[in-house]
């Protein structure tokens, strides 16, 4: 049983519960039995980092054409760390590459078939993974956590703003 599941008293004991279980929840994806469940058969180079890139070029951008910067900013990592992740669909028939005709700086980044295929089948496997994680959950239970890590994004987010 995990430390969050106590019942606290005090507000510092809870923040003290919610960070510890937000850094239990960070630590999922590199899990080695949740990569195989969301993986599974399917073989693509660099497991979930890729898929997390198929799925920001999927989701698009608020400036047209997804880029690497929009990979950069949904994987939250540097724009050289991105450009390789995306450099290595690229080389693997997933994602398509061309340069962007108003900014010479930028390449505007498409899913292939391929990349669709894998992208398809890596999100059946997630749903499937969350819905067993989830089973025996009213769809208000789902919807309310939902619901409340939204706010809980909301407030971390204003953290990235100056005091």
């Amino acid at each position: 049983m995990h430390a969050w599941y106590t019942h606290p008293v005090q507000r510092s004991d809870l923040t003290d519960a919610l960070d510890d279980a937000l850094v239990a929840v960070q630590r999922v994806p590199r899990r080695s039995g949740y990569r195989m469940r969301l993986l599974g058969s399917v073989a693509i180079p660099g497991g979930l980092g890729t898929f997390r890139a198929l799925r920001a070029v999927e989701r698009g951008s608020t400036a047209g054409a997804p880029s690497v910067g929009d990979v950069a900013e949904a994987l939250v990592v540097d724009p050289s760390t991105a450009s390789r992740v995306v450099e290595r669909c690229v080389d693997a028939g997933l994602l398509s590459r061309t340069p962007d005709a108003e900014d010479r700086r930028r390449s505007a980044l498409a899913l292939t078939a391929a990349g669709s295929a894998v992208l398809a089948q890596v999100t059946r496997n997630r749903r499937a993974a969350l819905a067993e994680v989830v089973d025996g959950w009213s769809d208000d239970d789902v919807a309310r956590l939902v619901a409340l890590l939204g706010e809980l994004l909301q407030g971390m987010d204003r953290l990235e703003s100056p005091p």
